[in-house]
C-alpha cells in the first residue's frame, strides 16, 4: 500500500524535460499520422525523422526521436518495445527502447541524437530480440484459453508482461493453482503449438462487431471504434491485441512453466517461458539432474529410489543420533540432581544441557519430576549459539502445582530472558528465545523466579 500512495504521489519534473525539436519533415507532415508498419515488415529503408529531444544531461542524458514511420513496436498491452539499429546519413545509432508517449506517438529511444536530421533513415528492428517476443505474446493467448478451459470461464487478464526471455501472467482466480493442474495447462499449451495453428488477424473491425464474436478485451486496455483482433482458432482464442505475434502456433516452440503464486487476494501469477529459453529450463534441469547422478557412485534403480532410501538413512541417522542424545543427557541427569539448591524449602533443579534440542530438555525435565516425586521444581536450558535459539523446559511435582506454582509461568518469566516467551501445561512446559548468549543469566534467575510465584 505504501509503495502504490508513493507511486501515486509522483510527478514528472518538466524543469529537466526538453520540448521537441522538430525537423523540417515535421512541416510538410503536420497533422499526418505516423505510420507504423512492424506488423509486416522489420525494417524500412526511407523513413524521415519528424523531431528529437535530450532530456537531462551528461550521463543521465536520454535521447529520443520520432519517425514518420517505424517498423518498430512501442511498449504496451505488456509487451516490451523493440530495440534495433537505425542508420541515418552513414551513422549507426542504436535503439534502446521503443514506448509511447502521452499522445500515443511511438518514441524511438536511442543512445544519441544523429548529426544529419534531415538525411533518410534506414530503420531495422532485432529480428531476433522480436522472434523470442513473439512466441512468448502468442504463448501468452494459448496459455489464457488454457486456463480458462482448465479452471472454469471466471479466469481474466488482469496483467501481463511479455518479454524476449519470459512471459509472466495475472489472472483472476480464487485459489492456488495446484502443480498437477498446473501440468495440465502446460501440455494443453504445449498441444495447441503442435497443432500449428495459423494466425489470424483482422485491422479495423468495428469494436461492436468484435464484442458480438466474442473476442476477448484484456483487462487495462483502452480500445478505439475499431479493433485489431487475433485469432488462433476461432474455438480456442479470440483477443483483441495490438502486439505481434507468430505465423502459427507451431513457431513457438515447447512451452513451461517457471511459478506460481498470489500477487493479491482472488489474483494469481503464473510465469513461463517459451521457445529457446523452455529449451535452456529443461537443459538446466537435465544438467542438475545428470550432476545430482553423479553424487552416488552407484544408482542400483532409479534416481528417485536412490534419493528416497538416502533420505530414509539419513532419517534412521537422525532418529538414533537424536536417542543417544537422550541416553547422554539422561545418563548426566544424577549429577544435576546432586546440584540441587534449597529456595525456601522447595528443591531446585537447574542445568545447562549441552547439545540438547527441546524435547530431549522436555524429556529429561520430566524424568527428574518423577525421580523427585514432590516439593521440587526442575529448570533445564540448552544454547544453540549457531542457530541463534535458546531451549527452556521446566517441570514442577505435583504438590506444588496445587499450590499455585505453573510450570508454564515458571519457564515464560524466565525466557523474556533469552529474548523469547512459551508455555504449557502446569507441571510441564517449554519456551524459547532468540538470545542464547543469555542462556546462563535465565537458569540462574530461577531462584527468584520461584520465589515470585510463591508469593
Amino acid at each position: 500500500k505504501d509503495r502504490a500512495r508513493a507511486a501515486g504521489t509522483f510527478k514528472v519534473d518538466q524543469s529537466q524535460v526538453d520540448t521537441w525539436d522538430p525537423t523540417a519533415e515535421a512541416q510538410t507532415r503536420e497533422g499526418q499520422p505516423i505510420d507504423f508498419v512492424g506488423y509486416d515488415t522489420l525494417a524500412v529503408d526511407d523513413a524521415r525523422i519528424l523531431k528529437t529531444r535530450q532530456v537531462g544531461e551528461g550521463d543521465d542524458a536520454r535521447f529520443e526521436l520520432v519517425l514518420d514511420k517505424t517498423p518498430f513496436y512501442a511498449e504496451s498491452g505488456g509487451q516490451v518495445g523493440d530495440t534495433g539499429t537505425l542508420s541515418v546519413g552513414g551513422e549507426a545509432i542504436r535503439v534502446l527502447d521503443t514506448v509511447k508517449d502521452a499522445e500515443g506517438t511511438i518514441v524511438h529511444v536511442v543512445e544519441k541524437l544523429p548529426e544529419d536530421r534531415d538525411a533518410a533513415v534506414e530503420a531495422a528492428v532485432d529480428a531476433a530480440r522480436r522472434a523470442h517476443i513473439v512466441r512468448h505474446h502468442t504463448a501468452t493467448h494459448l496459455l489464457h484459453a488454457a486456463l480458462r478451459e482448465t479452471l472454469g470461464p471466471h479466469v481474466t487478464q488482469k496483467g501481463s508482461l511479455v518479454a524476449p526471455d519470459r512471459l509472466r501472467f495475472d489472472f483472476s482466480h480464487f485459489e492456488r493453482v495446484e502443480p498437477e493442474t498446473l501440468r495440465a495447462i502446460e501440455r494443453r499449451v504445449n498441444a495447441l503449438v503442435l497443432q500449428n495453428i495459423p494466425k489470424g488477424e483482422e485491422r479495423a473491425v468495428p469494436i461492436e462487431e468484435a464484442r458480438e464474436r466474442g473476442a476477448m478485451m484484456l483487462f487495462g486496455e483502452k480500445y478505439g471504434d475499431a479493433v485489431r483482433v487475433i485469432t488462433f482458432d476461432p474455438d480456442v482464442s479470440v483477443e483483441l491485441c495490438g502486439g505481434t505475434h507468430v505465423g502459427a502456433t507451431g513457431e513457438i516452440g515447447p512451452f513451461r512453466f517457471v511459478s506460481e503464486g498470489s500477487v493479491a487476494s482472488g489474483i494469481r501469477r503464473v510465469e513461463a517461458v517459451a521457445g529457446e529459453a523452455a529449451l535452456a529450463l529443461v537443459d538446466r534441469a537435465f544438467d542438475e539432474l545428470e550432476r545430482t547422478r553423479g553424487r552416488f557412485k552407484q544408482v542400483p534403480g532409479t534416481l528417485e529410489e536412490a534419493v528416497a532410501a538416502l533420505q530414509d538413512e539419513h532419517k534412521a541417522l537422525q532418529t538414533a543420533l537424536d536417542d543417544l542424545r537422550r541416553q547422554q543427557a539422561a545418563a548426566g541427569l544424577d549429577a544435576y540432581l546432586q546440584e540441587r539448591q534449597d529456595v525456601d524449602g522447595v528443591t531446585l533443579v537447574t542445568g545447562a544441557v549441552e547439545g540438547a534440542d527441546m524435547d530431549t530438555l522436555r524429556d529429561l525435565a520430566e524424568e527428574a519430576r518423577e525421580r523427585l516425586s514432590e516439593g521440587a521444581v526442575v529448570v533445564f536450558g540448552a544454547a544453540d549459539p549457531e542457530a541463534g535459539k535458546a531451549y527452556l523446559a521446566a517441570a514442577v511435582t505435583d504438590d506444588l502445582v496445587q499450590q499455585g506454582v505453573q510450570a508454564g509461568t515458571l519457564v515464560g518469566a524466565l525466557a523474556k530472558r533469552v529474548g523469547g516467551g512459551g508455555g504449557g501445561r502446569p507441571h510441564l512446559a517449554t519456551a524459547g528465545g532468540r538470545q542464547p548468549e543469555n542462556l546462563g543469566d535465565a537458569l540462574a534467575a530461577a531462584a527468584e523466579a520461584l520465589r515470585d510465584l510463591r508469593g
